[in-house]
This record gives C-alpha cells, sequence and structure tokens, in this order.
C-alpha cells in the first residue's frame, strides 16, 4: 500500500489560543484498511463518527487558526449548533501539495458540532 496516495488528516486536541505551543497535542496520519500493520511508534486511531462543520481552506500553517475562527467565531453561532467534545481534525486531498517555496496547502477544516 502506498501511503502517499492515501488520504491523510491531522487531528487538533486543543486549542493553541489557551495551550502553550508545547502542550499542544497533534496527530497526523493516512488513511489505512483495517488489516494494516503498524510498525514502530505508529498506532491507528478512528475520527470519532458525527457531524462536522467543513471549511475548505487554502493558506499556510501560520493561517490555519484564522480558518479556525471563521468556522468558530463567524459562523457557528448563527448555525443553530454548538461544538462538541470531539477533536476539530483538517483533511488533506490525495493529490495535496506543499510547495517548500510558499507554503500554501489545501485541506478542509473540520469542527465537531450537534444542535444546540
Amino acid at each position: 500500500m502506498r501511503l502517499v496516495a492515501q488520504p491523510s488528516y491531522g487531528i487538533s486536541y486543543d486549542d493553541p489560543s489557551i495551550t502553550t505551543p508545547g502542550k499542544c497535542r497533534y496527530h497526523a496520519g493516512v488513511e489505512v484498511a483495517t488489516h494494516f500493520i503498524l510498525f514502530g511508534n505508529a498506532f491507528k486511531t478512528t475520527i470519532p463518527l458525527g457531524r462536522y462543520a467543513p471549511l475548505r481552506f487554502q493558506g499556510t500553517a501560520a493561517q490555519v487558526g484564522g480558518g479556525c475562527t471563521a468556522l468558530l467565531r463567524d459562523w457557528l453561532p448563527s448555525s443553530g449548533l454548538q461544538l462538541d467534545a470531539r477533536p476539530c481534525y483538517e483533511s488533506y486531498p490525495k493529490a495535496g501539495t506543499y510547495p517548500p517555496d510558499t507554503g500554501v496547502f489545501d485541506c478542509e477544516i473540520c469542527i465537531p458540532v450537534v444542535r444546540l
């Protein structure tokens, strides 16, 4: 299995605006089959099922926080939904690129939501 060609994800467990950078937890991974055998320090996890509000994002790592802010501060209050306890995650396209000269990439920022 070529992991480079698989959908990839980043799971954020902490809010970097209130958690110091050294304490923020983040897992990066790729989609694998259930029978995939892991090695080294790798582990399997599952993004919890449920409803997520997505936002298409294009920019740099330094700009991702602005995308999250747009969802949480600008969109969420008038949506009829509220944030729940599942972690936020980013979904990266299979054919995504990350040019080192610009650092610009595409992803979908997904925040977990439930009805008010």
